[in-house]
């Protein structure tokens, strides 16, 4: 009916783990595929840090043990640590501080442009850091084709179809050429805020045009 219900009840350590052991397994699948990616093997690490409260269960800390090969270290607060990291990542800001971070963004899918044959061409892979930058030059594909249409696609499926659409570039007023003949120079530049920029130029010509598209985190 909608209206709030008091419960007070025990939960033994055997119910919980069994209730959220799905859940664990699903975590270290994730963590092999991180390792996986970033081609790195678990005994390379050299610390292993645990964020949030629930890390404490006696499950978790032999599963991270056991995968891992090492036990996780002590030094970081599990229930402060994301707290405390964005706060003294805050103050780091000011122009009074004396603290300087690095924070390393990657991009969370590939970004591509679709194909003739409908396919994803990858123009930044997943993972790739940013902020980054890519150049290509593009040419025609028939006679006097009076401008040059780019699809932007935005996830890691083969078929550009099946990925999520950014946006539709387009490139007006080519000369009249035959095929092959013009060259458009495009740069991507992605930002570390997420923004996606091109910068097209014809090379013969000196024609230029831009045109920017958000991310989707």
């Amino acid at each position: 009916d909608g209206k709030p219900v008091d419960l007070n009840m025990t939960v033994t350590r055997e119910e919980l783990e069994a209730l959220v052991e799905h859940l664990v397994e699903r975590t270290f699948e994730t963590c092999a595929r991180v390792l996986d990616e970033a081609g790195v093997t678990a005994p390379e690490l050299d610390q292993l840090l645990l964020v949030g409260g629930q890390t404490r269960m006696p499950l978790i800390q032999t599963r991270i043990a056991k995968f891992f090969g090492k036990p996780p270290s002590k030094s970081v607060h599990p229930d402060e640590a994301v707290a405390v990291g964005a706060a003294l990542f805050a103050w780091s800001l000011d122009e009074r501080s004396q603290l300087k971070f690095q924070l390393l963004d990657v991009l969370p899918m590939a970004i591509g442009i679709e194909t003739a044959e409908g396919k994803l061409h990858h123009l930044f892979e997943r993972n790739t850091p940013v902020p980054n930058q890519r150049q290509f030059t593009f040419t025609t594909h028939r006679d006097n084709q009076p401008d040059l249409v780019m699809r932007i696609y935005q996830g890691d499926q083969p078929l550009a179809a099946h990925n999520t659409l950014l946006g539709e570039f387009t490139f007006a007023g080519l000369r009249s050429a035959p095929a092959g003949k013009v060259r458009v120079e495009v740069v991507f530049d992605v930002s570390a805020e997420g923004i996606l920029s091109l910068n097209a130029k014809d090379l013969d010509t000196g024609a230029a045009m831009r045109q920017t598209v958000t991310l989707k985190s």
